[in-house]
């Protein structure tokens, strides 16, 4: 809420507001382009994929989604 008060455009990301946490994403499930150039030493530092996975619906494995 605060960061509603602060000058400049607030930004929330999907799930954001739920807490959701990134997941890990091995390198030989990326699939973000700009992660597979940088190459498997470096993806973790460049990837967005923790980021794109599916909304977590609730508690259980995967949040009742599978992954993609």
């Amino acid at each position: 809420m605060l960061i509603l008060l602060l000058p400049g455009t607030c930004i929330t990301y999907q799930g954001e507001e739920i807490g959701m946490e990134d997941m890990k994403i091995r390198w030989d499930q990326t699939q973000d382009i700009q992660a597979l150039t940088v190459g498997s030493a470096l993806y973790d530092a460049y990837s967005r994929d923790p980021e794109r996975t599916p909304f977590q619906w609730n508690g259980s494995s995967h949040a009742g989604n599978f992954l993609i």
